[in-house]
């Protein structure tokens, strides 16, 4: 019997990547996505790799009374869920004030809403992995993304109450912290030497899936990096730029 995963904010990059790897490993996906055009191509990308089924969910993040729904939808295509994967969010460089708010209302609390009913539908069938695409921009603020950084801090945080909730009804709770991944999300942002590319990312991501680990960073070297930033004084962080 194949395993089933769902995932949010299908038409990303990372998330086709990762959907394709999952479905060349005979994965049964159910993909949901935004715009309706971009999810059909992705879906039907996805279904040259892989030989279960593949099945598409319109959702959009901004509004969270759907929510509910769509988890119900997945539930119905696929029984038993092994695997929900979030992989939706919004970047703003230099955001003015409503920008701001629409960084916070998809990256931390559409995020966050849609991780506890998840958790709530793994937790009734006592097993299974809620994985949510967060940033190492979390771990340390600095001046170019501060707002954006502050929404994934606050993910961070609703994501371990929720690890500690989940964890004796048998839910691995997995928070992913990628560095800069270039894609169209961070194309107006000036490009890093120390860039990685949406399937090498989602390669990071199927490796997570299999580990036991609680928080990953891709690639795996940033984890000692930002271990150091966030050890240094507080007056030190301030004059650096970085």
């Amino acid at each position: 019997m194949s395993k089933t995963a769902i995932i949010f904010g299908a038409t990303s990059l990372i998330a086709e990547h990762t959907a394709r790897l999952l479905a060349a490993e005979g994965w049964e996906l159910v993909l949901v996505g935004r715009n309706r055009q971009a999810l059909q191509v992705v879906a039907s990308h996805v279904r040259l790799t892989g030989c279960a089924p593949v099945h598409e969910l319109h959702g959009d993040a901004t509004d969270m009374d759907s929510l509910p729904q769509l988890v119900e939808s997945a539930n119905q295509l696929l029984g038993r869920l092994d695997l929900a994967l979030i992989a939706w969010g919004c970047f703003f460089p230099n955001p003015d004030a409503r920008q701001i708010q629409e960084m916070e209302r998809i990256n931390h609390v559409a995020t966050t809403a849609l991780a506890k009913l998840l958790g709530q539908a793994l937790a009734q069938q006592r097993g299974g992995t809620l994985a949510v695409l967060s940033s190492v921009a979390g771990d340390v603020l600095r001046p170019a993304n501060y707002s954006y950084g502050s929404t994934k801090a606050a993910l961070d945080a609703d994501l371990q109450e929720l690890r500690q909730t989940l964890a004796p009804c048998g839910v691995r709770v997995l928070t992913i912290k990628p560095g800069r991944v270039e894609t169209p999300l961070t194309a107006c942002v000036p490009r890093s030497p120390f860039s990685a590319t949406p399937a090498a990312t989602a390669a990071g991501i199927c490796r997570a899936i299999q580990s036991k680990q609680d928080v990953v960073y891709l690639p795996g070297w940033l984890r000692a990096v930002f271990f150091v930033l966030r050890s240094l004084p507080k007056g030190l962080v301030k004059r650096l730029r970085f």
